[in-house]
């Protein structure tokens, strides 16, 4: 199992990657590793459960300069394999797992890609050229994703444990779960979107 967390700041704030780090420590008590990767202001932090390390070019969080995209995910996409036909020849893959294949159908069809994710995940994707960070999980709700909002920044982890661990602008109760089947937009200026999959409508928010 793995486990992601991040922190996006908003009104010209940068994120702060040592929180980030301290997030993704407190994922468990015996980690393997974690990576983090940071794109101003937002960073994102994976951590791997496991006796051994990721396959190369699977590490997280993925991270594509050229297309200016970033991502991490925890759980699995079961419809990879078929997504991956799908969508080679469109996106230079290095593997075949679920987090690139994620990847990969974000860049094809933009913020309505999880609709076309099967299985249990928790993702966010950095669309770093669009200024735009997204936040989903599975229809089910079967992978945990959880938020806590404070004055100029969001937190986002898939253990409630994460967000507890570190110190922020938002009481201990302010820590709520992602609702299943939901998509999360953020932009720097602290505005969000909520979408549910599948629909055309969304509620956008300034913060």
């Amino acid at each position: 199992m793995a486990g992601i967390v991040g922190e996006i700041a908003f009104h010209g704030d940068q994120a702060d990657l040592a929180t980030v780090c301290s997030m993704a420590e407190a994922q468990t008590h015996a980690p393997y590793g974690f990576g983090t990767s940071s794109w101003g202001w937002v960073a994102l932090g994976h951590q791997r459960h496991g006796a051994s390390p990721a396959p190369h070019g699977a590490a997280q969080p993925l991270a594509d300069d050229r297309l200016g995209l970033g991502l991490v995910l925890a759980g699995e996409v079961a419809n990879r394999e078929s997504l991956r036909e799908e969508l080679d020849g469109d996106f230079p893959f290095r593997g075949t797992g679920g987090p690139e294949v994620a990847l990969a159908a974000y860049h094809r069809w933009g913020e309505r890609f999880a609709a076309r994710l099967e299985g249990s995940f928790a993702l966010a994707v950095v669309d770093a050229f669009r200024e735009k960070v997204l936040l989903t999980r599975d229809a089910d709700g079967t992978m945990p994703l959880y938020l806590a909002r404070g004055p100029g920044l969001v937190r986002f982890a898939s253990a409630t444990e994460s967000l507890h661990a570190v110190s922020g602008p938002y009481p201990s109760n302010g820590v709520h779960p992602v609702p299943p089947a939901t998509v999360l937009l953020f932009e720097p200026s602290g505005r969000s979107v909520t979408r549910v999959l599948g629909d055309q409508d969304a509620q956008g928010v300034d913060a």
